[in-house]
Protein backbone atom coordinates (compact mmCIF):
# COMPACT_ATOMS: atom_id res chain seq x y z
CA UNK A 1 0.00 0.00 0.00
CA UNK A 2 0.99 3.52 -0.84
CA UNK A 3 1.06 5.97 2.19
CA UNK A 4 -0.81 9.33 1.50
CA UNK A 5 0.26 12.43 -0.57
CA UNK A 6 0.58 15.49 0.96
CA UNK A 7 2.44 18.55 -0.74
CA UNK A 8 6.23 19.60 0.58
CA UNK A 9 5.37 22.28 3.59
CA UNK A 10 1.12 21.64 3.98
CA UNK A 11 0.62 20.73 7.31
CA UNK A 12 3.74 18.45 8.10
CA UNK A 13 2.86 17.27 11.42
CA UNK A 14 -0.01 15.40 9.99
CA UNK A 15 1.90 13.45 7.61
CA UNK A 16 3.85 11.05 10.12
CA UNK A 17 0.45 10.45 11.80
CA UNK A 18 -0.72 9.51 8.63
CA UNK A 19 1.25 6.89 7.13
CA UNK A 20 0.52 3.09 6.57
CA UNK A 21 -1.00 2.74 10.16
CA UNK A 22 -3.45 5.51 9.57
CA UNK A 23 -6.41 3.64 9.96
CA UNK A 24 -5.78 2.40 13.21
CA UNK A 25 -6.50 6.01 14.64
CA UNK A 26 -9.43 6.81 16.18
CA UNK A 27 -12.15 8.42 14.17
CA UNK A 28 -12.16 11.87 16.34
CA UNK A 29 -8.03 11.96 15.45
CA UNK A 30 -8.66 11.40 12.21
CA UNK A 31 -11.26 13.61 11.66
CA UNK A 32 -9.39 16.29 13.15
CA UNK A 33 -6.61 15.67 11.00
CA UNK A 34 -8.65 15.95 7.98
CA UNK A 35 -10.30 18.91 8.63
CA UNK A 36 -6.34 20.72 9.31
CA UNK A 37 -5.59 19.30 6.02
CA UNK A 38 -8.72 20.81 3.84
CA UNK A 39 -8.21 24.06 6.53
CA UNK A 40 -4.79 24.08 4.97
CA UNK A 41 -5.63 23.25 0.93
CA UNK A 42 -8.55 26.15 1.43
CA UNK A 43 -5.49 28.95 2.48
CA UNK A 44 -3.67 27.93 -0.63
CA UNK A 45 -6.48 28.49 -3.13
CA UNK A 46 -5.48 32.29 -3.52
CA UNK A 47 -1.90 31.33 -4.39
CA UNK A 48 -2.76 28.88 -6.86
CA UNK A 49 -5.50 31.14 -9.16
CA UNK A 50 -2.51 33.24 -9.73
CA UNK A 51 -0.67 30.58 -11.91
CA UNK A 52 -1.66 31.55 -15.67
CA UNK A 53 -4.03 28.87 -17.36
CA UNK A 54 -1.43 27.95 -20.06
CA UNK A 55 1.42 26.99 -17.13
CA UNK A 56 -0.80 24.71 -15.30
CA UNK A 57 -1.84 23.35 -18.43
CA UNK A 58 1.75 22.80 -19.52
CA UNK A 59 2.58 21.49 -16.82
CA UNK A 60 -0.19 18.85 -16.60
CA UNK A 61 0.39 17.82 -20.31
CA UNK A 62 4.39 17.12 -18.93
CA UNK A 63 2.83 14.58 -16.55
CA UNK A 64 0.63 13.23 -18.78
CA UNK A 65 2.89 12.88 -21.74
CA UNK A 66 5.70 11.15 -19.61
CA UNK A 67 3.00 8.60 -18.34
CA UNK A 68 1.84 8.16 -22.28
CA UNK A 69 4.72 7.58 -23.67
CA UNK A 70 6.44 4.12 -24.95
CA UNK A 71 7.97 2.13 -22.04
CA UNK A 72 7.34 5.07 -19.44
CA UNK A 73 9.02 4.11 -16.01
CA UNK A 74 5.72 5.23 -14.47
CA UNK A 75 3.26 3.22 -16.28
CA UNK A 76 5.46 -0.01 -15.82
CA UNK A 77 5.61 0.71 -12.22
CA UNK A 78 1.62 1.54 -11.81
CA UNK A 79 0.97 -1.98 -14.01
CA UNK A 80 2.82 -3.92 -11.78
CA UNK A 81 1.21 -2.54 -8.81
CA UNK A 82 -1.94 -2.53 -10.01
CA UNK A 83 -1.91 -5.91 -10.94
CA UNK A 84 -0.63 -6.79 -8.19
CA UNK A 85 -3.31 -5.00 -6.12
CA UNK A 86 -5.94 -5.53 -8.24
CA UNK A 87 -5.88 -8.83 -10.27
CA UNK A 88 -6.43 -7.22 -13.72
CA UNK A 89 -4.46 -8.24 -16.56
CA UNK A 90 -1.27 -5.96 -17.03
CA UNK A 91 -2.36 -5.89 -20.59
CA UNK A 92 -5.75 -4.39 -19.79
CA UNK A 93 -4.00 -1.84 -17.61
CA UNK A 94 -1.07 -0.29 -19.63
CA UNK A 95 -4.21 -0.39 -22.63
CA UNK A 96 -6.10 1.82 -20.56
CA UNK A 97 -3.50 4.14 -18.87
CA UNK A 98 -1.95 4.58 -22.85
CA UNK A 99 -5.49 5.87 -23.43
CA UNK A 100 -6.18 7.75 -20.66
CA UNK A 101 -3.17 10.06 -20.31
CA UNK A 102 -2.56 9.93 -24.45
CA UNK A 103 -6.39 11.66 -24.84
CA UNK A 104 -5.12 14.08 -21.55
CA UNK A 105 -2.49 16.30 -23.51
CA UNK A 106 -2.21 19.88 -23.91
CA UNK A 107 -4.13 20.16 -27.35
CA UNK A 108 -7.18 18.06 -25.62
CA UNK A 109 -7.11 19.73 -21.98
CA UNK A 110 -7.12 23.10 -23.98
CA UNK A 111 -10.27 21.70 -26.57
CA UNK A 112 -11.82 20.59 -22.86
CA UNK A 113 -11.77 24.72 -21.79
CA UNK A 114 -13.10 25.81 -24.82
CA UNK A 115 -15.78 23.25 -24.86
CA UNK A 116 -16.87 24.56 -21.33
CA UNK A 117 -17.51 27.83 -23.05
CA UNK A 118 -14.24 28.56 -21.29
CA UNK A 119 -11.80 31.38 -22.23
CA UNK A 120 -8.32 30.55 -21.35
CA UNK A 121 -7.73 34.25 -19.94
CA UNK A 122 -10.92 34.27 -17.94
CA UNK A 123 -9.46 32.43 -15.65
CA UNK A 124 -6.84 34.54 -15.47
CA UNK A 125 -8.01 36.90 -13.01
CA UNK A 126 -5.00 39.43 -12.97
CA UNK A 127 -5.93 40.63 -17.06
CA UNK A 128 -8.75 42.23 -18.06
CA UNK A 129 -11.85 40.48 -18.36
CA UNK A 130 -12.57 38.33 -21.72
CA UNK A 131 -14.83 36.11 -23.20
CA UNK A 132 -17.77 38.80 -23.27
CA UNK A 133 -17.29 40.12 -20.07
CA UNK A 134 -16.75 36.82 -18.20
CA UNK A 135 -14.95 35.65 -15.28
CA UNK A 136 -14.88 32.11 -14.56
CA UNK A 137 -13.90 30.66 -11.25
CA UNK A 138 -12.71 26.92 -9.92
CA UNK A 139 -14.21 25.93 -6.48
CA UNK A 140 -12.03 26.78 -3.57
CA UNK A 141 -11.75 23.24 -2.32
CA UNK A 142 -12.82 20.46 -4.64
CA UNK A 143 -13.11 16.99 -2.74
CA UNK A 144 -13.12 13.90 -5.16
CA UNK A 145 -14.47 10.13 -3.27
CA UNK A 146 -12.58 7.53 -5.84
CA UNK A 147 -14.06 3.90 -6.18
CA UNK A 148 -11.69 1.28 -6.61
CA UNK A 149 -13.57 -0.91 -9.43
CA UNK A 150 -11.47 0.82 -12.49
CA UNK A 151 -8.63 2.07 -11.27
CA UNK A 152 -8.35 4.89 -13.56
CA UNK A 153 -11.58 6.34 -13.48
CA UNK A 154 -11.20 9.11 -10.98
CA UNK A 155 -7.69 10.45 -12.31
CA UNK A 156 -9.81 12.52 -14.99
CA UNK A 157 -11.62 14.12 -12.39
CA UNK A 158 -8.75 15.72 -10.60
CA UNK A 159 -7.06 17.21 -13.88
CA UNK A 160 -10.13 18.78 -13.97
CA UNK A 161 -10.36 20.30 -10.61
CA UNK A 162 -6.41 21.50 -10.98
CA UNK A 163 -7.52 23.31 -14.63
CA UNK A 164 -10.31 25.28 -12.54
CA UNK A 165 -7.62 26.41 -10.40
CA UNK A 166 -9.02 24.31 -7.36
CA UNK A 167 -7.31 22.63 -4.86
CA UNK A 168 -8.23 19.29 -4.52
CA UNK A 169 -8.71 16.58 -1.31
CA UNK A 170 -8.87 13.32 -2.95
CA UNK A 171 -9.70 10.30 -1.13
CA UNK A 172 -8.62 6.26 -2.78
CA UNK A 173 -11.03 3.88 -2.64
CA UNK A 174 -9.99 1.11 0.04
CA UNK A 175 -9.86 -1.48 -2.70
CA UNK A 176 -7.27 0.42 -5.03
CA UNK A 177 -4.95 2.58 -3.14
CA UNK A 178 -2.15 2.72 -6.04
CA UNK A 179 -2.85 4.89 -8.71
CA UNK A 180 -4.05 8.12 -7.30
CA UNK A 181 -0.94 8.04 -4.82
CA UNK A 182 1.04 7.63 -7.99
CA UNK A 183 -0.21 10.34 -9.88
CA UNK A 184 0.10 12.64 -7.40
CA UNK A 185 3.97 11.91 -6.98
CA UNK A 186 4.47 12.29 -10.79
CA UNK A 187 2.99 15.59 -10.42
CA UNK A 188 5.02 16.68 -7.50
CA UNK A 189 8.53 15.61 -9.61
CA UNK A 190 7.27 16.92 -13.14
CA UNK A 191 4.88 19.87 -12.29
CA UNK A 192 5.78 20.55 -8.46
CA UNK A 193 4.13 24.17 -9.23
CA UNK A 194 0.88 22.34 -8.94
CA UNK A 195 1.64 19.69 -6.58
CA UNK A 196 0.85 22.06 -3.77
CA UNK A 197 -3.00 21.96 -4.47
CA UNK A 198 -3.34 18.48 -4.55
CA UNK A 199 -3.72 15.68 -1.63
CA UNK A 200 -4.31 12.17 -2.21
CA UNK A 201 -5.20 10.55 1.22
CA UNK A 202 -7.57 7.81 2.31
CA UNK A 203 -10.35 6.54 5.16
CA UNK A 204 -12.89 4.10 5.17
CA UNK A 205 -15.65 4.65 3.34
CA UNK A 206 -18.75 5.12 5.68
CA UNK A 207 -16.91 6.93 9.13
CA UNK A 208 -19.49 9.93 9.12
CA UNK A 209 -17.11 11.80 11.51
CA UNK A 210 -14.38 11.22 9.36
CA UNK A 211 -16.14 12.29 5.88
CA UNK A 212 -18.01 15.58 7.44
CA UNK A 213 -14.73 16.77 8.31
CA UNK A 214 -13.92 16.44 4.32
CA UNK A 215 -17.02 17.74 3.16
CA UNK A 216 -17.59 21.04 5.72
CA UNK A 217 -14.74 22.60 3.87
CA UNK A 218 -15.70 21.21 0.02
CA UNK A 219 -16.56 23.74 -2.40
CA UNK A 220 -17.63 20.63 -4.94
CA UNK A 221 -17.99 17.27 -4.36
CA UNK A 222 -16.94 14.53 -7.12
CA UNK A 223 -17.83 11.19 -5.80
CA UNK A 224 -17.78 7.58 -7.60
CA UNK A 225 -19.84 4.53 -5.31
CA UNK A 226 -23.39 3.28 -5.12
CA UNK A 227 -26.36 5.45 -4.93
CA UNK A 228 -27.04 4.79 -1.35
CA UNK A 229 -23.45 5.89 -0.54
CA UNK A 230 -23.67 9.06 -3.37
CA UNK A 231 -27.47 10.12 -1.26
CA UNK A 232 -25.66 9.82 1.74
CA UNK A 233 -22.92 12.05 0.64
CA UNK A 234 -25.05 14.35 -0.82
CA UNK A 235 -27.45 14.75 2.10
CA UNK A 236 -24.10 15.89 4.21
CA UNK A 237 -22.74 18.23 2.16
CA UNK A 238 -22.88 21.87 2.65
CA UNK A 239 -26.48 22.93 1.15
CA UNK A 240 -24.42 25.83 -1.43
CA UNK A 241 -21.65 23.16 -2.79
CA UNK A 242 -21.80 21.41 -5.89
CA UNK A 243 -22.34 18.01 -5.76
CA UNK A 244 -21.24 15.20 -8.95
CA UNK A 245 -22.08 11.89 -8.22
CA UNK A 246 -21.04 9.01 -10.65
CA UNK A 247 -23.34 6.28 -8.97
CA UNK A 248 -24.65 3.00 -11.07
CA UNK A 249 -24.89 2.72 -14.73
CA UNK A 250 -25.55 -0.18 -17.25
CA UNK A 251 -24.66 -0.30 -20.32
CA UNK A 252 -25.35 -3.04 -23.56
CA UNK A 253 -24.15 -3.38 -26.97
CA UNK A 254 -26.53 -4.27 -29.88
CA UNK A 255 -25.12 -6.82 -33.13
CA UNK A 256 -27.23 -6.00 -36.37
CA UNK A 257 -28.50 -8.63 -38.89
CA UNK A 258 -25.87 -7.37 -41.16
CA UNK A 259 -22.69 -8.82 -39.14
CA UNK A 260 -24.44 -12.17 -38.68
CA UNK A 261 -22.67 -13.57 -41.71
CA UNK A 262 -19.95 -15.31 -42.37
CA UNK A 263 -17.65 -12.87 -43.05
CA UNK A 264 -18.35 -10.59 -40.38
CA UNK A 265 -19.75 -12.28 -37.38
CA UNK A 266 -16.33 -13.73 -36.38
CA UNK A 267 -14.71 -10.17 -35.82
CA UNK A 268 -18.25 -8.72 -34.24
CA UNK A 269 -17.64 -11.68 -31.79
CA UNK A 270 -14.16 -10.94 -30.66
CA UNK A 271 -14.92 -7.62 -30.37
CA UNK A 272 -18.22 -8.38 -27.78
CA UNK A 273 -15.92 -11.15 -25.88
CA UNK A 274 -12.81 -8.28 -25.96
CA UNK A 275 -15.91 -5.47 -23.96
CA UNK A 276 -16.06 -8.32 -21.94
CA UNK A 277 -12.74 -8.73 -20.22
CA UNK A 278 -11.87 -5.07 -20.30
CA UNK A 279 -11.78 -4.79 -16.46
CA UNK A 280 -14.10 -7.88 -15.98
CA UNK A 281 -17.04 -5.36 -16.59
CA UNK A 282 -16.84 -3.93 -13.58
CA UNK A 283 -16.89 -0.21 -15.35
CA UNK A 284 -19.52 1.34 -15.83
CA UNK A 285 -19.09 1.54 -19.76
CA UNK A 286 -18.68 -2.32 -20.08
CA UNK A 287 -21.78 -4.19 -21.78
CA UNK A 288 -24.07 -6.06 -19.10
CA UNK A 289 -26.43 -7.40 -22.14
CA UNK A 290 -25.85 -7.89 -26.11
CA UNK A 291 -28.73 -7.36 -28.28
CA UNK A 292 -28.85 -9.47 -31.73
CA UNK A 293 -30.96 -8.98 -34.18
CA UNK A 294 -32.92 -12.02 -36.14
CA UNK A 295 -32.56 -12.12 -39.57
CA UNK A 296 -29.09 -12.45 -40.66
CA UNK A 297 -27.10 -14.83 -42.16
CA UNK A 298 -26.16 -16.73 -39.02
CA UNK A 299 -28.66 -17.65 -36.28
CA UNK A 300 -28.01 -15.79 -33.09
CA UNK A 301 -27.44 -19.44 -31.42
CA UNK A 302 -24.61 -19.46 -33.69
CA UNK A 303 -23.23 -16.09 -32.99
CA UNK A 304 -23.14 -17.05 -29.46
CA UNK A 305 -21.05 -20.31 -30.29
CA UNK A 306 -18.90 -17.62 -31.95
CA UNK A 307 -18.73 -15.35 -28.86
CA UNK A 308 -18.14 -18.58 -26.04
CA UNK A 309 -14.97 -19.13 -28.69
CA UNK A 310 -13.95 -15.63 -28.59
CA UNK A 311 -13.88 -15.85 -24.77
CA UNK A 312 -12.13 -18.37 -24.40
CA UNK A 313 -9.03 -17.57 -26.93
CA UNK A 314 -9.00 -14.20 -24.70
CA UNK A 315 -8.99 -16.06 -21.34
CA UNK A 316 -5.97 -17.53 -22.31
CA UNK A 317 -4.56 -14.38 -23.11
CA UNK A 318 -5.65 -11.71 -20.48
CA UNK A 319 -6.74 -14.03 -17.55
CA UNK A 320 -9.37 -12.96 -15.22
CA UNK A 321 -8.94 -11.48 -12.28
CA UNK A 322 -9.65 -13.36 -8.60
CA UNK A 323 -12.75 -13.71 -7.66
CA UNK A 324 -14.51 -13.57 -3.99
CA UNK A 325 -16.76 -16.05 -3.01
CA UNK A 326 -19.73 -13.64 -3.34
CA UNK A 327 -18.83 -13.24 -7.21
CA UNK A 328 -17.91 -16.73 -7.80
CA UNK A 329 -21.31 -17.83 -6.12
CA UNK A 330 -23.17 -15.46 -8.23
CA UNK A 331 -22.16 -16.81 -11.47
CA UNK A 332 -22.97 -20.59 -10.64
CA UNK A 333 -26.50 -19.52 -9.89
CA UNK A 334 -27.12 -17.53 -12.59
CA UNK A 335 -25.85 -21.21 -14.61
CA UNK A 336 -27.99 -22.89 -12.89
CA UNK A 337 -30.65 -20.40 -13.64
CA UNK A 338 -30.05 -20.57 -16.90
CA UNK A 339 -30.04 -24.51 -17.33
CA UNK A 340 -32.92 -24.95 -15.71
CA UNK A 341 -34.92 -22.22 -18.07
CA UNK A 342 -33.27 -24.15 -21.57
CA UNK A 343 -34.92 -27.17 -20.39
CA UNK A 344 -38.45 -25.66 -20.38
CA UNK A 345 -37.94 -22.41 -22.33
CA UNK A 346 -37.20 -22.40 -26.10
CA UNK A 347 -34.03 -20.53 -26.85
CA UNK A 348 -32.61 -19.98 -23.64
CA UNK A 349 -28.78 -21.87 -23.60
CA UNK A 350 -25.92 -21.59 -21.34
CA UNK A 351 -22.16 -21.78 -22.57
CA UNK A 352 -19.48 -21.90 -20.00
CA UNK A 353 -16.24 -22.43 -19.77
CA UNK A 354 -14.78 -26.00 -18.69
CA UNK A 355 -12.90 -24.56 -15.53
CA UNK A 356 -14.49 -22.93 -13.10
CA UNK A 357 -16.27 -19.69 -13.79
CA UNK A 358 -13.69 -18.39 -15.70
CA UNK A 359 -16.17 -16.96 -18.44
CA UNK A 360 -20.07 -17.49 -19.05
CA UNK A 361 -21.93 -16.82 -22.34
CA UNK A 362 -26.05 -16.76 -21.96
CA UNK A 363 -28.63 -16.60 -24.61
CA UNK A 364 -32.34 -14.87 -23.31
CA UNK A 365 -34.78 -14.52 -25.28
CA UNK A 366 -36.23 -12.20 -22.93
CA UNK A 367 -35.44 -9.00 -24.01
CA UNK A 368 -35.82 -6.72 -21.50
CA UNK A 369 -32.70 -4.96 -20.36
CA UNK A 370 -31.35 -5.63 -16.73
CA UNK A 371 -28.15 -6.10 -14.58
CA UNK A 372 -26.30 -9.64 -15.37
CA UNK A 373 -23.47 -10.84 -12.47
CA UNK A 374 -20.62 -9.35 -14.43
CA UNK A 375 -16.64 -11.17 -14.31
CA UNK A 376 -17.14 -11.94 -17.99
CA UNK A 377 -20.73 -12.85 -18.40
CA UNK A 378 -22.20 -12.25 -21.59
CA UNK A 379 -26.12 -12.49 -22.06
CA UNK A 380 -27.47 -12.26 -25.45
CA UNK A 381 -30.84 -10.77 -25.97
CA UNK A 382 -32.71 -11.37 -29.41
CA UNK A 383 -34.85 -9.34 -30.58
CA UNK A 384 -36.94 -9.12 -34.26
CA UNK A 385 -35.28 -5.26 -34.81
CA UNK A 386 -33.31 -2.73 -33.31
CA UNK A 387 -35.42 0.09 -33.46
CA UNK A 388 -37.34 -1.97 -30.81
CA UNK A 389 -34.49 -1.29 -28.63
CA UNK A 390 -36.31 1.93 -27.04
CA UNK A 391 -39.14 0.12 -25.28
CA UNK A 392 -36.77 -2.87 -23.83
CA UNK A 393 -34.33 0.05 -22.13
CA UNK A 394 -36.88 1.76 -21.10
CA UNK A 395 -37.01 0.28 -17.41
CA UNK A 396 -33.20 1.38 -17.07
CA UNK A 397 -33.51 5.28 -18.24
CA UNK A 398 -32.64 6.51 -15.02
CA UNK A 399 -29.24 3.94 -14.71
CA UNK A 400 -28.45 3.96 -18.70
CA UNK A 401 -24.95 4.94 -19.71
CA UNK A 402 -23.31 3.57 -23.10
CA UNK A 403 -24.70 1.41 -26.19
CA UNK A 404 -21.86 0.18 -28.25
CA UNK A 405 -23.33 -0.46 -31.76
CA UNK A 406 -22.42 -3.35 -34.39
CA UNK A 407 -24.40 -2.26 -37.03
CA UNK A 408 -23.94 -0.76 -40.84
CA UNK A 409 -23.68 3.03 -41.53
CA UNK A 410 -26.87 3.20 -42.74
CA UNK A 411 -28.44 2.40 -40.10
CA UNK A 412 -26.57 3.70 -37.12
CA UNK A 413 -27.42 7.59 -37.17
CA UNK A 414 -31.35 6.83 -36.83
CA UNK A 415 -30.38 4.27 -34.06
CA UNK A 416 -28.22 6.50 -32.00
CA UNK A 417 -30.61 9.31 -32.21
CA UNK A 418 -33.65 6.60 -31.22
CA UNK A 419 -30.86 5.66 -28.29
CA UNK A 420 -30.87 9.11 -27.04
CA UNK A 421 -33.78 9.64 -26.84
CA UNK A 422 -34.13 7.16 -24.91
CA UNK A 423 -31.39 8.24 -21.90
CA UNK A 424 -28.39 6.82 -23.42
CA UNK A 425 -25.32 9.07 -22.89
CA UNK A 426 -22.81 7.47 -25.30
CA UNK A 427 -22.74 5.83 -28.38
CA UNK A 428 -19.48 4.09 -29.05
CA UNK A 429 -18.58 0.62 -31.48
CA UNK A 430 -18.23 -2.36 -30.33
CA UNK A 431 -14.78 -3.09 -29.17
CA UNK A 432 -14.46 0.56 -27.38
CA UNK A 433 -16.57 0.31 -23.99
CA UNK A 434 -13.74 0.88 -22.12
CA UNK A 435 -12.47 3.26 -24.55
CA UNK A 436 -13.85 6.60 -24.27
CA UNK A 437 -13.38 9.37 -26.82
CA UNK A 438 -13.22 12.48 -24.21
CA UNK A 439 -12.70 12.85 -21.04
CA UNK A 440 -14.50 15.88 -20.72
CA UNK A 441 -18.03 14.32 -21.16
CA UNK A 442 -19.43 11.83 -17.92
CA UNK A 443 -22.86 10.51 -17.46
CA UNK A 444 -24.29 12.63 -20.23
CA UNK A 445 -22.91 16.27 -18.96
CA UNK A 446 -19.83 18.35 -19.62
CA UNK A 447 -17.91 17.78 -16.68
CA UNK A 448 -15.68 20.65 -16.59
CA UNK A 449 -18.48 22.89 -16.76
CA UNK A 450 -20.55 21.98 -14.01
CA UNK A 451 -17.87 22.75 -12.04
CA UNK A 452 -16.92 25.98 -13.09
CA UNK A 453 -18.61 29.52 -11.58
CA UNK A 454 -19.32 31.72 -14.44
CA UNK A 455 -19.27 35.32 -13.08
CA UNK A 456 -20.88 37.93 -15.65
CA UNK A 457 -18.86 41.74 -15.34
CA UNK A 458 -21.07 44.55 -17.21
CA UNK A 459 -19.69 47.06 -19.60
CA UNK A 460 -18.50 50.34 -18.28
CA UNK A 461 -21.38 53.03 -18.44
Amino acid sequence: MLTDYLPQGLFEEAKSSSAPGRRQHAAGERAAWLAAVAAALRQRSPDYRTLPICQIIEGLARVHDDWARPQSPRRVEAVARLHAETGYAPATLDDALVGLFGGMNAAAMTGWLEAAGIVLGSLDHDNEPVGAGTLVFGPELTVVIASGNVPVAAVPSLVRALLLKSPCLVKCSSDEQVMLPLYARSVQELAPELASALVVTGWQGGEAEIEDAALAGADALIAYGSDRALESLRGRLPVHSRFVGYGHRISFSAVGRELLTAAEAGRAAALVAQDACAFDQQGCLSPQTVYVERGGELAPTAFAEQVAAALAELDARLPRRKLDAAEATAIHQYRAEMEMRAFGEGGARVWSSPEGTRWTVALDPNPTLGPCCLNRTVVLRVVDDLAELPRWIAGQRAALQSAGLGVGPARRPALARSLGAAGVNRITRLGEAQRPESALFHDGVNALAVLARFVRVAPNG
